[in-house]
């Protein structure tokens, strides 16, 4: 018994939580990230004045980490892809005229975004307007760019069998599957819901599966009403 008691305390190893939505969630009113904070519940919260900013509606607002991360987790395994998805996918990227087009909106949009920059340095705008207009030119940029066939449907294999792999996976398999598909996920804090994700480039064209997302012509998809919602309904 003395020499059990004299035994030095095992080591407890601290539980990291881990956050789906750390680096993707974003306010819906300004855009910018949401910063996770742990604590008894954990919380995604806007955190605009802490950076210096003043112009955020829904400054200092925050949703629960669990709240959220339902939310997501119904979006992620509502896709239903038809049995011909691979030929529809095969049919789009292959239009020589829409890749010409997307290249060409890209080039422009690189072009005002290079222009905005040196009329900055030049001292002719001021640092609000300048990160004003910079922001929107990469929200718009955002929109589609030219993809290979071949990534794509390797991004189709993952959602085939999505909704089979995320009940079962691990909170930091859900995290890498995040990153893998997500560029950006966009919280409504006053609503407190998840209102726009926008797809990595190779699985823009795939979101149009989910019957819960509404393209949006901006490279994201719009949340349907009630689609969310109903993840916090009682099994």
């Amino acid at each position: 018994m003395r020499e059990a008691h004299g035994r030095a305390p095992r080591a407890v190893t601290p539980t990291v939580r881990v956050y789906l939505l750390s680096g993707l969630g974003r306010c819906a009113h300004c855009g910018r990230t949401l910063r996770a904070q742990g604590g008894r519940y954990g919380y995604y919260r806007e955190s605009s004045r802490e950076r210096g900013f003043a112009d955020c509606p829904m400054a200092g607002r925050s949703i629960r980490v669990e709240k959220a991360e339902e939310q997501l987790s119904r979006l992620m395994m509502g896709f239903v892809l038809p049995a011909e998805w691979q030929e529809e996918i095969r049919a789009l990227l292959e239009d020589e005229d829409r890749r010409a087009a997307v290249r060409a909106e890209r080039e422009r949009l690189e072009g005002r975004l290079r222009r905005l920059a040196e009329l900055y340095a030049d001292g002719l705008m001021e640092r609000r307007e300048y990160e004003a207009e910079r922001d929107e030119i990469r929200r718009q940029m955002e929109g589609p760019v030219v993809v290979e066939t071949n990534e794509v449907l390797e991004a189709g294999y993952h959602l085939e069998t999505l909704g089979e792999v995320w009940p079962v996976a691990q909170p930091e398999e859900r995290q890498k599957l995040c990153r893998l598909m997500l560029k950006a996920v966009y919280v409504d804090m006053e609503r407190q819901r998840i209102v726009r994700v926008v797809p990595k480039e190779d699985f823009v064209l795939l979101f149009r599966y989910h019957p819960g997302l509404e393209e949006d012509g901006e490279g994201g998809y719009r949340v349907r009403e009630g689609v969310t919602e109903e993840a916090e309904k009682p099994a």
